[in-house]
């Protein structure tokens, strides 16, 4: 007998039934959310053991308890945050090689958070190592945080003495001389 699909009574059975299997390790932990199980592993190219085994266990204990794995349904994703490309074995599972979905991780979140007067000269050099290491992933040059901080500086200052309804305007054009 099955619950029917989109009730709430699916889900939990299905947690109430897999309880009893649990991960989880610094590289390596399993989560489950409504009727799937996910197994999640930071793997390099040195160690993948871990990760294998704790999927072979899992398929073990899904045979042992007479749960249906739909292999078919099943994908491996790798998140590469290398420039290397990856040459994993696709994970094997009911004598089916699971499709391994590759994805470059290449996401840039540039941004000034805190302007020259408000950061160290420590948290200064730190982040622009951070955006020429972006740079050079990205294969571009990315302007330094000072850059960044002194040119949306002067875009606000010219915001406020190009609007004369704001509060700073008499202030900032008073100081105009000096920019």
């Amino acid at each position: 007998m099955r619950a029917p699909q989109g009730t709430v009574l699916s889900p939990f059975l299905f947690t109430l039934y897999t309880s009893d299997f649990s991960y989880n390790s610094d590289s390596c932990h399993l989560q489950k959310f409504s009727d799937d199980t996910t197994i999640v592993g930071r793997v390099s190219e040195e160690n993948e053991l871990e990760y294998r085994e704790v999927i072979t266990n899992f398929v073990a204990w899904c045979e042992l308890n007479h749960l249906r794995i739909n292999a078919s349904k099943t994908r491996e994703v790798v998140i590469n945050f290398s420039r290397k490309a990856n040459h994993i074995a696709p994970v094997n599972i009911q004598g089916l090689d699971i499709e391994i979905m590759e994805y470059k991780y290449r996401v840039i979140f540039y941004a000034v958070v805190c302007w020259s007067c408000g950061s160290s000269e420590r948290d200064r050099k730190r982040l622009n190592k951070l955006v020429r290491r972006a740079g050079s992933l990205l294969d571009c040059s990315l302007d330094s945080i000072e850059e960044v901080g002194e040119r949306r500086m002067l875009a606000k200052l010219t915001s406020i003495m190009d609007t004369p309804s704001h509060p700073l305007h008499e202030t900032v054009g008073a100081l105009k001389q000096l920019l």
